[in-house]
């Protein structure tokens, strides 16, 4: 078991030895944040580290598969092709590991055996108590967005949120006796992609990051999502055109403005199975509601979605989401209409 072993200087690292290396806000051993992907190279020289190359502005993944008391572990490193390294995890325990590569049979086997996981500046490393991690960071901050599993998120050296910034613990282990989870992960992230917390009744706040946006996700219940929301949503006036869209779905509208820019958030829902999708539109003309609705004012674009505004070009989707959702087969729609398919976080 490793514990809180005591200050160490974030100087005494060796590149080829992550046994060495120290953690803390800004860096993991030789890795920095905002180094380029050369120097990150020559850092890590000594060591077999596999290249990902990002495409379509995607960032370039550098991994690395370790092993340290038996347990298995990796390394991973994101770097944009113009900010440089902007992310870096210690990922631990086996079923992580290959969950991370996509399936249990993809990860690698271990490529390089340790005599122990890096630890942070303050002696804090896999293994460590969540006790020992509040002791060495009295001011870290606690979130519970993983708690239904057990599993929490310490932000020790950095700013919170739904993707916090800064040195952040994963803590596991807290189901069966709360407080008694252990550390598994360490992440150093770029204060570029911090994530806000996202508030239900303020979409400006909702995250398009996954399969659904910020509280619409597929398959709940519209009266839950009303619930929580509490914003008034309309339904598509009688033979108006529903825009782009499941053609049998029934739609709930709730009218935006963004930027002095009028959109509608639509949800498309079944009748039995609850939300089936849902998306911003900034369309030449508003969808038509069977109820009047003041357009809500949102101070910013929901997250995820900046760049895909009215007038953005071909160019500008393909490089939002390469190949766009249809693979690149369908025309790209005229500039005066911008449809953008929601996708977003629960958290």
């Amino acid at each position: 078991m490793r514990h809180h072993g005591g200050r160490v200087a974030p100087g005494s690292a060796d590149g080829a030895d992550p046994a060495t290396w120290v953690v803390d806000a800004a860096r993991m051993g030789p890795i920095e944040l905002g180094m380029s992907e050369e120097a990150l190279r020559d850092a890590v020289a000594g060591l077999p580290f596999q290249a990902e190359t990002g495409g379509g502005g995607q960032p370039a993944l550098h991994r690395l598969v370790v092993e340290a008391d038996g347990e298995m572990g990796l390394l991973q490193v994101s770097v944009d092709a113009a900010d440089g390294v902007e992310e870096m995890t210690l990922i631990t325990g086996e079923t992580s590991v290959r969950t991370v590569y996509g399936s249990l049979s993809s990860a690698p086997a271990p490529q390089v055996s340790l005599s122990a996981f890096p630890r942070t500046s303050e002696g804090i490393g896999i293994g460590s108590s969540l006790a020992d991690a509040y002791e060495a960071y009295p001011g870290a901050v606690e979130d519970d967005l993983f708690g239904d599993d057990g599993a929490t998120r310490l932000v020790t050296e950095g700013t919170p949120g739904a993707s916090p910034t800064g040195l952040v613990l994963s803590i596991t282990g807290m189901t069966q006796t709360p407080g008694s989870g252990v550390v598994d992960a360490m992440t150093v992230t770029a204060p570029s992609l911090a994530v806000p917390y996202q508030t239900p009744a303020d979409p400006a706040t909702w995250h398009a990051t996954g399969m659904d946006f910020g509280t619409l996700w597929p398959d709940r219940p519209w009266s839950e999502i009303a619930a929580e929301t509490r914003l008034v949503f309309a339904g598509l006036a009688p033979g108006a055109d529903p825009g782009p869209g499941p053609a049998a779905a029934e739609l709930r509208i709730l009218p935006v403005a963004v930027d002095g820019r009028r959109g509608d958030i639509v949800a498309y829902l079944d009748e039995t199975e609850g939300l089936q999708g849902s998306a911003l539109l900034f369309l030449e003309a508003p969808l038509e509601t069977d109820e009047v609705l003041e357009p809500l004012e949102l101070s910013a674009m929901p997250y995820g979605l900046e760049g895909l505004t009215v007038g953005s070009t071909r160019a500008e989707l393909e490089e939002f989401s390469p190949g766009g959702a249809s693979g690149g087969s369908r025309e790209a729609p005229a500039p005066s209409v911008r449809s953008a398919p929601f996708r977003g976080s629960r958290t």
